[in-house]
């Protein structure tokens, strides 16, 4: 048995054409609205301050640094103090029996500012200045 022959072997077909677009190359759709926030955090580590102590030897100044987070003492019985930088004040405070007491209104930022200690009045006053870096933002709560 052979198979009928088809009647027509020219015949054409022909479709419309097909637009083929690319998976996600539609425009962009709007932004969505924000989350909740999320809870607070655990409190960081304490700040850290770099204490920097100069001192003549054989008239040169030799500095040493200490990287510290806990209380330190100085050499002198009271004095009034302030920590600047660029000419603003951002705390000041006291030295009593060695244990400096500073008070600010905001925290301070890391980066260098100016420990002055002035003890005695008029004619006996005496002004040290130290170098004071702040490692770490420290925060008033």
């Amino acid at each position: 048995m052979t198979a009928p022959a088809p009647s027509d072997v020219n015949a054409v077909a022909i479709s419309p054409p097909v637009r083929i677009v690319a998976q996600n190359s539609g425009p962009a759709g709007a932004q969505g609205s924000a989350g909740a926030a999320g809870p607070t955090g655990p409190q960081g580590p304490a700040g850290e301050v770099e204490l920097v102590t100069c001192t003549k030897v054989k008239g040169k100044n030799k500095c040493r640094t200490q990287l510290t987070s806990s209380p330190q003492t100085f050499t002198t019985k009271a004095a009034r103090a302030s920590v600047s930088r660029a000419g603003h004040v951002y705390a000041t405070g006291s030295l009593h029996d060695g244990r400096l007491t500073l008070h600010a209104a905001s925290g301070l930022r890391a980066g260098h500012y100016t420990l002055t200690l002035t003890t005695g009045t008029g004619a006996n006053k005496h002004i040290t200045k130290k170098s004071l870096t702040v490692a770490k933002t420290i925060t008033i709560a």
